[in-house]
């Protein structure tokens, strides 16, 4: 990506909450399916998808399948950077 159109944002995430609709409407779209996982179960399974929009868009869509675990990983990223007082921009960030 950097060499075809420099620096740029490479993703941003969008929350499912019908992962299987969500990713059929980007396919009926034209868009294709670049890379796709599944969380281990201990982390609650949610699955993640990056479509390549970059045909319409600077950087790939990421589908986010919502579960409790990554709410919960999320709502504990959000306080952490709520809280930073600026100091000790490197620290260890453990997800559930």
């Amino acid at each position: 990506m950097v060499g075809a159109r420099g620096y740029w944002f490479h993703h941003f995430a969008l929350p499912s909450y019908d992962y299987e609709k969500d990713i059929s409407r980007y396919r009926q779209l034209g868009f294709a399916v670049a890379n796709e996982g599944t969380a281990p179960a201990d982390h609650g399974g949610g699955r993640a998808a990056y479509i390549d929009t970059t045909a319409r868009l600077p950087g790939m869509v990421e589908i986010m399948e919502i579960v409790p675990e990554l709410t919960a990983a999320l709502q504990e990223l959000e306080t952490t950077a709520a809280n930073w007082d600026g100091t000790d921009p490197i620290r260890v960030h453990r997800f559930r």
